[in-house]
């Protein structure tokens, strides 16, 4: 079941930072055994950039040292989405 929603970070037009340890602490403080990490692509192109990629790999990192299950990094357009995990890349 869904435990709660937590905004990580706001970015501007063409960037936002997301930090591994707010996912980590967010998933602490929710006492949650599972993330998934979701963001959307103002372009409306799912596919993730290479920005996209390395935060994925970083907050899986993160995750793992912690013990909390990264289920998946989904990109949301108006319309269409990207799943690493559909995708093979979790």
């Amino acid at each position: 079941r869904l435990l709660g929603v937590k905004v990580i970070s706001e970015g501007s037009i063409d960037r936002v930072e997301a930090y591994p340890r707010r996912v980590v602490e967010a998933a602490l403080n929710y006492n949650a055994s599972r993330v998934v990490l979701c963001h959307n692509h103002p372009s409306n192109n799912p596919h993730p950039s290479g920005d996209d990629d390395r935060i994925t790999q970083r907050v899986q990192k993160a995750c793992e040292v912690m013990r909390i299950y990264f289920l998946d990094h989904l990109v949301i357009t108006d319309g269409a989405y990207y799943s690493y995990r559909d995708y093979g890349k979790l």
